[in-house]
């Protein structure tokens, strides 16, 4: 079952310090945040945190459940790819590593998404408008394999089953503002396609987002959208259906662990 265009999800973030839990719903063209809230990790048993968060948002939907967070070894990061099969391309990125991470893992595991391009206009010599082609990208999240049979832990632990992970900034290209993700992230935000120490709050910098995230949901009174950003960066990436295709590109959650209708 296809994770993208659903006209429900129960999005969930979690770290280390806390989880927060989204449940949208779409409503015309907008998504509505129906219920939301945050529970601290104050027992230091992130699977518990996980299991009352969610009872407190009403218990796990019917709808479409997604996590989204860091792993421990996970590393990202944005490369020039190229139009080819999505298993070239992931055997492709595995050269790219070293690059990018301090330490490669034996068997490392790839999430990644290609970045949407954007439609750049110029005049040429005779004062006629020409596209001007773009080199392709691809936003990718890289971590060692043994963190999936983590995951999976995680959630038979909290006795929830989710559809899947999702790394928050895989569809976030350079065109857009610059977003910090202090639980993902402190101390650094992600701006231009690369990693930019930063040392200001969540509101500062998420706030150029509010255009965006208007077009996307509907903002109700007493939500603090900037503490959900994972959450709704998250929506945004599910609910363009253009990207059903990269699908498999995404997913990484085993079948056993997900819900039986998948």
């Amino acid at each position: 079952m296809h994770i993208f265009a659903r006209g429900e999800y129960q999005i969930v973030s979690f770290s280390p310090a806390a989880v927060r839990v989204c449940t949208f719903r779409k409503r015309g063209q907008k998504y509505r945040v129906v219920k939301w809230n945050c529970v601290e990790n104050t027992t230091g048993n992130l699977a518990e945190t996980l299991r009352k968060a969610v009872d407190a948002n009403g218990g796990q939907i019917s709808g479409c459940f997604i996590l989204t967070g860091a792993f421990e070894t996970g590393t990202f990061f944005r490369c020039e790819g190229s139009s080819v099969s999505l298993k070239e391309l992931r055997n492709s990125m595995e050269f790219e590593l070293p690059f990018h991470m301090l330490k490669v893992p034996d068997e490392p595991f790839i999430q990644f998404e290609r970045e949407k391009k954007k439609i750049v206009v110029e005049k040429n010599e005779e004062g006629e408008d020409v596209e001007i082609p773009q080199p392709d990208f691809l936003n990718v999240y890289a971590f060692d394999s043994n963190e999936i049979h983590s995951l999976g832990e995680f959630l038979s632990s909290a006795k929830c089953k989710a559809d899947d992970c999702i790394y928050p900034l895989l569809g976030v290209s350079k065109w857009d503002p610059a977003v910090y993700l202090p639980e993902i992230e402190p101390g650094f935000c992600w701006r231009n396609g690369e990693w930019s120490p930063y040392s200001g709050n969540i509101k500062k910098c998420n706030d150029a987002w509010l255009p965006i995230v208007q077009d996307l949901i509907e903002i109700p009174v007493g939500f603090q959208w900037q503490e959900y950003m994972a959450c709704i960066l998250v929506l945004r990436n599910l609910a363009d259906k253009a990207l059903v295709s990269n699908e498999s590109a995404m997913r990484i959650v085993p079948v056993k662990w997900r819900p039986s209708r998948c």
